[in-house]
């Protein structure tokens, strides 16, 4: 905040996860939503940004969210490097590539989530190197 000519700033995602109950306390300073498979009623949410990027404004207040994480549910954490992810046509994988994938895959275990997800990117892009990183953790409660 104190150097705002570099135009620097940090997005994250910190998560508390209480294996006993499924809760997970979060904060989203500015990072993509994850995506919460929720199984009881097959649907997907986001988890919402809960305040702003790191760097952007001096004395920033971050609230916190809660998601309780039940038998079944899957949730995938990624970079922007993977919906910015850019084919050679200059097109975006964007976020509605990922959500699909995911409920595609739903029933994979955390693994094969992500490795497919993976896969799908790149074969997205073609033979192009990616312009930004490709990370991504999925968790899954069995």
């Amino acid at each position: 905040c104190t150097d705002p000519t570099e135009g620097m700033f940090v997005s994250l995602f910190y998560g508390q996860l209480d294996p006993t109950t499924g809760e997970m306390i979060f904060v989203n300073g500015g990072h993509n939503p994850p995506l919460h498979y929720q199984a009881a009623s097959d649907t997907m949410v986001e988890l919402a940004r809960t305040g702003f990027p790191l760097g952007i404004e001096d004395g920033s207040e971050y609230t916190q969210g809660l998601v309780k994480i039940m038998s079944g549910d899957v949730i995938v954490f990624y970079t922007d490097g993977i919906t910015e992810a850019m084919n050679q046509a200059g097109d975006l994988f964007e976020p509605h590539r990922l959500r699909q994938i995911l409920m595609q895959n739903k029933k994979a275990i955390a693994q094969e989530i992500q490795s497919v997800n993976k896969y799908a990117v790149f074969d997205f892009i073609g033979p192009i190197e990616p312009s930004d990183d490709v990370t991504m953790v999925v968790l899954k409660k069995k």
